[in-house]
């Protein structure tokens, strides 16, 4: 069985940690990228998600070992750390698809 794994900044893994994905918290984009190459090398995961925050900080030689991984696969995500309204669902969902598949796809509201 494959692992699911967030690297997100510290103190910001419990809703991850809550639906069962293994918690790797970093203090800065350093330690991101260090845990980052450790957790690709780790065989035993199947999806490594990163702090969308994080990604944009890589290097380039680590951006581009995260984008040609397949096994695990490498997903940069956004980390929520405030609770406020800052965009529709619908566009979040929108915007997810369009970065994983390369297509903007149009969900209805209905």
């Amino acid at each position: 069985m494959s692992n699911i794994t967030a690297i997100v900044p510290r103190g910001e893994g419990s809703g991850f940690a809550l639906a069962g994905v293994r918690i790797r918290e970093a203090v800065n984009i350093e330690d991101a990228g260090s845990i980052l190459t450790a957790e690709i090398a780790d065989s035993s995961n199947g999806i490594v998600l990163i702090d969308e925050a994080y990604t944009a900080e890589l290097s380039s030689k680590l951006r581009k070992q995260m984008d040609e991984s397949t096994i695990p696969l490498v997903v940069s995500i956004p980390v929520i750390t405030k609770w406020e309204y800052v965009h529709d669902r619908t566009e979040i969902v929108e915007n997810l698809i369009h970065r994983a598949i390369g297509y903007r796809i149009k969900l209805s509201g209905d």
